[in-house]
């Protein structure tokens, strides 16, 4: 079956972007699309007053919902030239990965710097705010406006109500989270598909109209007054269910051409634990099966791939949402341009984490597998010459985040808390200590790794065995087999350095919320990265499990010590 060229399409891009109707301008805007926003940046020759922070730089914070790094940039198929240009001006990681591939962990870790064990939120009844966790923790956008910045965001930043009400102690304007996941026929159950104007006015299109209104606010405050500012807006695109015009499906071939996971199965090398049940049995509560282009294709189970067809389909709509969601951001990039404000401004576009589309059977995340736990993350900052157009090949996770934008931004560093984890990969994007970086530099001093985890909940049959029995991603106290909060079966620990994953599967202790590391039914894999293209590529990559290899006993030591060391915080059993 042919595969199509994402560079074929790209020509006619902007021409769709200028063809489509709606409420409110879906193409790039100009001087005359924005009304108050054009005339809200003085010229050049304003003369602002000085203020204590008139040195430090904006931020505009981009995290996209399960955003597969699918942009041409990286060698993938989407069509983004929005992507496509910021990364001709910044800095691309090819090498980014996520901290817990679902939505709340994630945003609970990256938001306030700290890994899960750290939040103690793994799943979605849980936030870093409870107490005795972190209800003095100073959170990502707050160390901005302690530091006299005027903070505001807009759609899915903080995951809703985790923390309650997007934590208004965080922000000098209140976070708006004003949409809701409205699928055809006003159903969540379906993959989404291409919608009326009414419909996709429910999504990140309606996002990006909030920001532009937040930056004529903030082009006001920091050109007359030296007041800098950080915005975020929280793309829900691509998550299911997809959202996008039917102009954006129209820039991609039929789904018929489209090219399916090369590897829709686990190898018999894997553990099914490593899997999960996406609601094709019985007793499972949760997963993609509840959606109707599942159903339509007879099903999900662990020996049974997505029909072909709809998987083709699934895919398409995946790429059109992810085309229509880079047209957003290059609404916000222009205006950043038509306010003055580009100059001044970091801009951080990535991923809560990633999307399986189809690889080992999984068609979400919830996995500690590449499709799941790598992200895109690409950071502008204009007034650093060695970062434009530069691409970073080393091993960086969105738990520094916090670090490196701090200090990009010039906040005294010495200002951020002792508990906040990670270390800053601002010199990657400075230059200012890019001879002394290699490929393994990562977040925490001495390691060279990124870590990821993930839980697993139930277990089928009478006896379980995360060899050969199916599993869940654990959510919420309805998923839980067993009664109880955080009452997993096994919680998923895996350290992915340049060259190697190594994932442990580690039986879960609920009265302490420790791992069992000695357990005898833990599982491990070892995937070998080595050889890995320079573009991202999931076909390619953790197809065969390695960890039974004799000559990769060395290795397994290795980043099992890394382990030992990182996971498990407070927790006194070690492998």
């Amino acid at each position: 079956m042919p595969a199509y060229c994402a560079t074929c399409v790209l020509g006619v891009t902007f021409g769709i972007m200028n063809t489509v109707q709606s409420s409110r301008p879906l193409q790039p805007l100009k001087h005359n699309d924005i009304g108050d926003l054009g005339r809200t940046a003085p010229s050049t020759h304003t003369t602002r007053r000085q203020s204590p922070t008139a040195r430090l730089k904006n931020v505009l914070f981009v995290p996209i919902d399960d955003q597969r790094p699918c942009f041409t940039c990286y060698g993938q198929p989407c069509v983004s030239p929005w992507h496509d240009k910021l990364a001709k001006e910044g800095v691309l990681f090819t090498r980014a990965f996520s901290n817990f591939a679902w939505c709340a962990p994630s945003r609970n870790s990256f938001m306030v710097g700290r890994r899960p064990d750290r939040t103690k939120a793994w799943d979605f009844e849980h936030h870093f705010r409870e107490p005795g966790i972190g209800e003095n923790w100073t959170t990502l956008p707050q160390a901005f406006k302690n530091a006299g910045y005027f903070t505001t965001g807009v759609g899915k930043l903080f995951h809703p109500n985790l923390p309650p009400n997007a934590d208004p102690i965080s922000w000098t304007d209140p976070q708006k989270y004003p949409i809701t996941f409205v699928g055809r026929n006003g159903s969540q159950a379906d993959a989404g598909g291409p919608q009326t104007p009414e419909e996709f006015d429910n999504c990140d299109g309606k996002l990006a109209d909030l920001v532009l209104d937040r930056l004529r606010v903030a082009a006001t405050l920091y050109h007359s007054q030296g007041r800098p500012f950080f915005i975020g807006l929280g793309m829900m695109n691509p998550h299911i269910p997809y959202h996008f015009p039917p102009e954006y499906a129209s820039m991609y071939p039929s789904p018929s051409d489209f090219l399916t996971a090369a590897h829709p199965t686990l190898d018999p090398s894997q553990p099914v634990v490593a899997w999960y049940d996406q609601g094709d049995t019985p007793s499972s509560p949760v997963g993609i099966a509840t959606y109707g282009d599942v159903r339509r294709s007879g099903g999900v189970n662990l020996h049974k791939s997505m029909n072909e067809t709809e998987a083709r389909i699934i895919r398409r709509n995946n790429y059109a949402t992810t085309t229509f969601t880079d047209a957003q951001l290059g609404r916000v990039l222009t205006a950043l341009d038509v306010l003055n404000l580009t100059n001044s401004t970091i801009v951080c576009s990535f991923a809560d984490h990633g999307q399986a589309l189809g690889e080992h059977n999984l068609w979400e995340k919830m996995s500690l597998f590449e499709a799941s736990t790598r992200v895109h993350l690409i950071i502008r900052a204009p007034w650093l010459p060695h970062s434009v157009g530069k691409t970073s090949p080393a091993v960086v996770e969105l738990v520094s985040l916090y670090r490196t934008l701090v200090e990009l931004a010039g906040i005294p560093v010495d200002t951020i808390e002792p508990s906040v984890q990670g270390t800053s990969f601002a010199p990657l994007v400075s230059g200012s200590g890019a001879a002394a970086v290699t490929n393994t530099f990562h977040s925490e001093p001495g390691t060279g790794f990124a870590l990821s985890q993930m839980t697993r909940c139930g277990g089928e049959g009478p006896n379980p065995n995360p060899r050969t029995s199916v599993y869940w991603a654990c959510g919420f106290t309805s998923e839980k087999r067993v009664g109880g909060l955080r009452n997993y079966t096994y919680m998923g620990y895996s350290v992915r350095s340049a060259g190697w994953r190594l994932s442990i599967w580690a039986r879960w202790n609920y009265a302490t919320l420790c791992p069992d590391w000695t357990d005898a039914t833990n599982q491990v894999e070892l995937y070998d990265h080595r050889n890995d293209s320079a573009i991202v590529d999931f076909d390619s990559t953790e197809n065969i499990n390695v960890a039974s290899d004799p000559e990769n006993v060395a290795v397994i030591e290795q980043l099992t010590e890394v382990a030992n060391t990182f996971f498990g915080e407070g927790c006194k059993t070690k492998m």
